[in-house]
């Protein structure tokens, strides 16, 4: 299994400037943060994460590897919060589903990894080994529905991808 991490910052040029989701975060707070999240990943040696860190400025949008099959890039975060809207779609298509997951700060697994508030939640990572959680039969067939079906888990309903892929394509 690979594992790539993301962390969001506040992207400076926003178009949405006094939007305060991603606060300004100094690099070194960033850091600190980072290792306190990759402390409970057993595989991970975190003097060599620091030593990683501290050698590259940040953001970086290119992939460290933090040890064997583990990855993370700190990048500026545009505006896909926005990627909601207020009309239910129930047929569709989205390109990443079930490739791109994402782990919340507080341990939430979601379907998608520009899901920022947890809107597609399936799971949390301290459930349990994220192997057996990511091949649960109930989250396989989600994601074989929407793949091969175009059925819209109820998380993912408000977002604009399936919405503008009403049609899926054959399989």
């Amino acid at each position: 299994m690979l594992l790539r991490i993301s962390v969001g910052m506040r992207k400076e040029d926003s178009l949405y400037p006094d939007d305060d989701y991603f606060p300004r975060v100094p690099e070194a707070g960033l850091r600190s943060n980072m290792l306190e999240l990759f402390s409970d990943i057993p595989s991970i040696d975190l003097d060599s994460v620091q030593k990683i860190l501290d050698s590259t400025d940040i953001p970086f949008n290119s992939w460290l590897e933090l040890a064997s099959g583990v990855y993370v890039s700190i990048k500026p975060m545009g505006n896909w919060r926005r990627i909601y809207r207020d009309e239910k779609v129930n047929k569709g298509y989205c390109p990443l589903v079930g490739k791109e997951f994402g782990i919340l700060s507080n341990g939430n697994i979601v379907f998608c990894h520009l899901d920022y508030d947890g809107k597609t939640t399936f799971a949390n990572a301290r459930d349990g080994e994220l192997r057996n959680i990511l091949e649960n039969s109930g989250i396989q067939q989600d994601i074989t529905k929407f793949r091969k079906d175009g059925i819209v888990p109820s998380g993912c309903q408000y977002c604009n991808v399936p919405y503008r892929y009403p049609k899926h394509p054959v399989h």
